[in-house]
């Protein structure tokens, strides 16, 4: 069967605007994917840049050839390429919001079946509907809820934080010259670790990492 001339440049498009449009996918959802799949989710980012990689070899492969080459659709590939990695940190962020919102009711009701019931870490199976693992209570004051959605290496965890005073937004990262993590001293222990670093979800909510 004999190829059109138009179908190439049509079926090129068509592959470019597949790869552009899960490669969007991808960052909004690299956050939640890497809860639930932990290090398993970067092979899948892994086969997306694989597939990015092919289809800039076969755009190339005709002009190593001495052939003519799509240059627009080459271009339009790179500059995709780059746009994604530049856009990554607020995609994750508003992928990781979305997440949290279609989940807040159950947080919502597991904050308050908690502090009703300060006692013990309470172990739960992770469900659609219940993301996470554990729910851990600090009785302060003031009261504050852990929920672990694993995510780590030994003591290394995620978990969305309940903290109605705020003071966990402090947490930005570990300060290399003093050499002790920006937690304020307060809650830098909360939950048996290390708080590392956090990010405002909404309201009293906050994404954390625990060392």
């Amino acid at each position: 069967m004999t190829r059109s001339p138009a179908s190439t440049p049509r079926r090129t498009w068509a592959c470019l605007g597949a790869w552009a449009l899960a490669g969007a996918v991808l960052q909004l959802a690299r956050g939640p994917l890497f809860d639930r799949l932990f290090l398993l989710s970067e092979f899948i980012h892994l086969g997306h840049f694989v597939w990015g990689c092919g289809l800039l070899i076969s755009l190339l492969w005709p002009a190593l050839r001495r052939g003519p080459v799509a240059a627009p659709a080459v271009g339009v590939l790179v500059l995709a390429g780059v746009a994604l990695a530049v856009a990554q940190p607020t995609a994750m962020r508003a992928g990781l919001l979305i997440d949290f919102l279609l989940h807040r009711d159950a947080f919502d009701r597991a904050v308050a079946a908690a502090l009703k019931d300060p006692g013990a870490s309470k172990r739960h199976d992770r469900t659609d509907a219940q993301p996470w693992w554990r729910v851990i209570v600090d009785p302060g004051p003031p009261a504050r809820v852990a929920f672990d959605l694993g995510g780590g290496v030994a003591d290394n965890w995620i978990g969305v934080i309940y903290d109605p005073s705020g003071a966990v937004a402090a947490a930005r990262g570990w300060r290399a010259r003093a050499g002790d993590f920006t937690a304020p001293p307060q809650v830098r222990e909360l939950f048996g670790g290390d708080i590392v670093g956090c990010m405002h979800l909404t309201g009293a909510y906050y994404r954390c990492n625990f060392t």
